[in-house]
C-alpha cells in the first residue's frame, strides 16, 4: 500500500509538471473542399490556461518554425507564407487534390530553456473527399498517433515504435482546465475517451531524457526534451 501511495505521489508530481509546460500545436479544420482556402494556425503556450501566449512574447526563435504539408500524392512542401496574429500565426492553404493532407512541423528551439533543449513537434490533417479506406499517421520519431477512420477523428490509436501500444496511460490537457487528465489505451492501442468529454483537448506526448552536459548554441543543457502535440475537438 505504501508503495502504491508513493507511486501515485510521484505520478501526480510528474503530471503537475507536464500540465504547466508550454508547447506548440497546429490547428486546421478536419475537413475541406478542393479549391476552397483553409486556414492553418500555429499556437504556442500552455493549453490549460485557455489562452495561448501572445505571438509578440514567443520564446527564442519559436516563430521561425517551418510548416510543412504532405499532399495526398505524397509530395511534401514548405508553406512559407504566414501572417502574424495576436495569438497565433496563420497560413492560408488551398487544397487541389482529393485525399488526406497532413500539416506538421518539427522545431528545435535555438535557445536552451533553463537546463533543457526543447524540440516541439505537432501535426494535423485535412480530409478533402478522401476514400473510405484512407487513414493517416501523425507524428515523427518514437511516438505517433494513427487515425484509421477519417470521419471519426476521435478514434485514435497510439503507436510506440510503429506498433499499437496497449494499456498505456496518456496525459491529456483540456483547454482552460489546469488539472491534468489521463486516458488509457485498450488492448488494441485505441485511446478511450470518456463519453462526457466535450470541448477542445490537446494530446501531449513528452519524451525527456537526461544527458551528459552538452552545448547547444553556446549554452549547456542536461535534458533533451521533446514533445509531440495533437489538437482534438470532441
Amino acid at each position: 500500500m505504501k508503495a502504491l501511495k508513493l507511486f501515485l505521489f510521484f505520478f501526480a508530481m510528474l503530471l503537475a509538471q507536464f500540465v504547466s509546460a508550454h508547447t506548440m500545436w497546429v490547428q486546421v479544420a478536419p475537413s475541406g473542399k478542393k479549391g476552397v482556402p483553409q486556414q492553418v494556425k500555429v499556437f504556442f503556450g500552455e493549453f490549460s490556461w485557455g489562452q495561448p501566449t501572445q505571438t509578440a512574447k514567443w520564446f527564442s526563435d519559436i516563430k521561425d518554425y517551418r510548416l510543412m504539408v504532405t499532399a495526398p500524392d505524397g509530395t511534401t512542401t514548405e508553406l512559407t507564407q504566414k501572417q502574424q496574429d495576436s495569438l497565433c500565426y496563420i497560413t492560408e492553404f488551398t487544397p487541389e487534390q482529393d485525399g488526406v493532407y497532413t500539416f506538421w512541423f518539427h522545431h528545435e528551439v535555438k535557445d536552451v530553456y533553463k537546463d533543457k533543449k526543447l524540440t516541439y513537434t505537432s501535426a494535423a490533417f485535412l480530409n478533402v473527399n478522401a476514400g473510405k479506406k484512407d487513414q493517416v499517421t501523425l507524428g515523427q520519431g518514437q511516438y505517433q498517433l494513427s487515425v484509421p477512420n477519417l470521419k471519426k477523428p476521435d478514434h485514435i490509436i497510439y503507436l510506440d515504435g510503429g506498433k499499437a501500444a496497449a494499456n498505456q496511460v496518456l496525459e491529456i490537457v483540456q483547454e482552460g482546465n489546469k488539472e491534468g487528465l489521463t486516458v488509457m489505451t485498450n488492448d488494441k492501442g485505441e485511446i478511450q475517451f470518456p463519453k462526457d468529454w466535450k470541448g477542445n483537448y490537446l494530446i501531449e506526448i513528452p519524451d525527456s531524457k537526461k544527458v551528459d552536459p552538452t552545448d547547444h548554441n553556446g549554452k549547456v543543457y542536461e535534458y533533451d526534451y521533446k514533445t509531440f502535440s495533437y489538437y482534438l475537438n470532441l
